[in-house]
């Protein structure tokens, strides 16, 4: 008994090439989402350093300013 295969219906049936296509696609697709995620994510990090640091150098001048005393305005 051989068994036989149904007739691919019409338009349903893809060659090879467009489900390599397809797949190939697929696969940029998540390593593209994927790598913008990362980089969003690391530039956010930064980004927060960085306005630390300029924070935290904001608060000790201005914490030194009120060190220094004040100069007299009239001569």
């Amino acid at each position: 008994m051989t068994r036989r295969r149904p007739a691919p219906r019409p338009g349903l049936r893809w060659t090879l090439r467009r489900r390599l296509v397809v797949l190939v696609l697929g696969l940029l697709a998540v390593v593209s989402a994927g790598t913008t995620t990362v980089s969003t994510l690391a530039l956010q990090d930064s980004l927060v350093a960085q306005l630390d640091e300029q924070l935290e150098a904001s608060s000790e001048r201005a914490v030194g300013a009120e060190k220094i005393p004040a100069r007299p305005t009239g001569r």
